[in-house]
């Protein structure tokens, strides 16, 4: 995979260059990890995630081999599953795209209501996709039904996708039958990474 600094090998064979050593690349996956296992699904567990990546890229923006590489890491640490791994790496790789105007992004969020851990991620595609924070603040928020507050299904649906992830085996199958049933029979609306599993 990668050596501590400099050239990586992937599996088609190219080479890519590393601007962070394996260390600095640790610590952030540990940093995302113990977030992902935090029963609280907040946002703010991403701004942790945002100033690990700060302290070592000191106000750089984060290489995209480097991002891919620590979504890679965190994929073999967390044993994601194929079907899984490509979305999960994509949100990885997304975030750390934006560390450096997450964590203020996800305050202000917070000052205006909710700010799920769902929401911080919709919040750094819009951030990364080049929207102004009022206007993508605005979107995230219309995207749970426009008010501070998501309504009762909308929360439904962020912790069944969050239990969805929390969990294997059987449990993950019951989670699976629950969220079709919320789907149907109250009209929970699965978005993003969540409309790929449910």
């Amino acid at each position: 995979m990668a050596n501590k600094k400099g050239k990586a090998v992937v599996k088609d064979g190219s080479a890519i260059k590393l601007t962070l050593s394996s260390a600095a690349r640790s610590a952030v996956v540990s940093a995302y990890s113990t977030a992902l296992d935090t029963q609280e699904f907040s946002g703010s567990l991403l701004t942790t995630v945002c100033k690990t990546a700060a302290k070592f890229m000191r106000g750089k923006p984060m290489p995209v081999d480097d991002a891919r590489a620590i979504a890679s890491d965190l994929a073999i640490k967390r044993k994601w599953s194929a079907e899984s791994a490509g979305a999960r790496k994509s949100e990885v790789v997304t975030v750390l795209s934006v560390y450096q105007q997450l964590p203020d992004a996800v305050e202000k969020l917070a000052d205006s209501g909710a700010a799920t851990y769902f929401m911080a991620l919709a919040l750094a595609r819009k951030l990364r996709d080049g929207k102004k924070l009022g206007a993508a603040i605005k979107e995230v928020r219309e995207g749970t039904g426009g008010s501070s507050k998501a309504n009762p299904v909308g929360r439904l649906a962020s912790a069944l996708f969050a239990l969805f992830q929390a969990t294997r085996g059987d449990k993950r199958k019951a989670v699976v039958r629950i969220a079709r049933i919320a789907k149907d029979d109250l009209g929970a609306e699965f978005r993003g990474d969540a409309g790929k599993v449910f």
